[in-house]
């Protein structure tokens, strides 16, 4: 999981192989305390192949790379590249 924006900073490069496929949309976007790791601008949840499936199997909290944060995330679906 990664948190960036669709503005300025979309379809994110994984670092240490993880490549992002789709992104969610977190819970109350775009009025949503998930900002951008790269700018202030709301942030969208960016997923891999693996949170992908988690989320088509209906988790729909994900948590950060160092577990420092959970992002609930909406059940508009994901969009995908």
């Amino acid at each position: 999981m990664l948190c960036r924006c669709l503005a300025k900073h979309s379809w994110p490069r994984g670092k240490k192989g993880r490549k992002y496929i789709g992104y969610v949309k977190p819970f109350g976007y775009p009025d949503t305390a998930a900002v951008c790791g790269s700018c202030d601008n709301p942030a969208v949840v960016w997923l891999d192949e693996m949170e992908v499936e988690l989320y088509e199997q209906g988790n729909r909290i994900f948590n950060g790379p160092t577990q420092f944060v959970s992002i609930k995330v909406d059940n508009d679906g994901i969009m995908k590249m």
